[in-house]
Formats: C-alpha cells, structure tokens, sequence
C-alpha cells in the first residue's frame, strides 16, 4: 500500500512541475507579446560630414532610407564622375543605421574596406564612395 501512495506523490509532484513550466512559459509569453516593440517610425537623425573636392559640408537626414549618387533624384547627391548615379544607401533597420553599395563602379568604402554586404555603420565611421569622403555622426550634429 505504501508503494501505490508514494507512486501517488511522485505523480503529483511530476504534475505540479510542469504546471509551474507551463505557467512561467505562459507569463513570459504574455509578457513579450504585450513588450513595446521599437518602432521603425522614430528614426534618429543621421548626421554626415561629406568632403568632395575639397569642400566640406554636412547633411542631416531622418529619411528610412539615403540614396548616396550623382543623380539628381538622390537623397545625397554628390555631382562628380567618380560616384554612379545610384552608388551606395544608407537606411535604418533594427534600430541601426546601416550601408550597402548599389553595385557601383567604383565601388564603397567602410573604413578603407571594401564593401561586399550590407553593414552597420555608427559615428565617426568613413565611408568613401569614388572621391567624396562621408564620416558619420549618428547621435549628435558633427562637432556637438
């Protein structure tokens, strides 16, 4: 008789864990449903120094996405014959301002790298498309 009791206890017991897995797994669910999510509609300013030809100037933008190019219709529009029309883009994504080249001629630099993929670019990183030099500045306007 004692077996079948302590048989007895040990299923309750096995029962009671799982019911407390099941409960903490379903608070934790809940929990992160109901968490706020980072909205992509609050974009922090992107602040850029760009020097080309020797003059130097900054842009701010708070676009989800920077055309850097020649072409007239970018964002960023650098006339020069050494950056293609759609060269590079800058555009925020998980919280993160990050780069990616076009497919440009010349190619983009990240930091005297060449890049291959998309990445994540913070301040004071330089990125180099064809003779223009670009060096962010994403938390506060250059020099502030």
């Amino acid at each position: 008789m004692s077996e079948i009791i302590f048989l007895g206890l040990r299923l309750l017991m096995a029962g009671a864990l799982y019911a407390f897995f099941g409960l903490a797994i379903w608070v934790l669910w809940r929990d992160l449903k109901q968490a706020p999510r980072p909205s992509e509609d609050t974009i922090p300013p992107l602040y850029v120094s760009i020097t080309l030809e020797g003059n130097t100037f900054s842009q701010q933008y708070t676009l989800p996405e920077v055309i850097i190019g020649r072409s007239p219709q970018s964002q960023c529009h650098l006339p020069s014959n050494t950056i293609s029309a759609r060269h590079a883009r800058l555009f925020f994504r998980q919280g993160h301002w990050w780069i990616e080249d076009l497919g440009s001629t010349n190619g983009t630099f990240l930091n005297a790298a060449p890049l291959t993929r998309a990445t994540i670019v913070v301040s004071g990183d330089k990125i180099r498309c064809g003779e223009a030099e670009l060096v962010i500045a994403a938390e506060s306007a250059p020099g502030g």
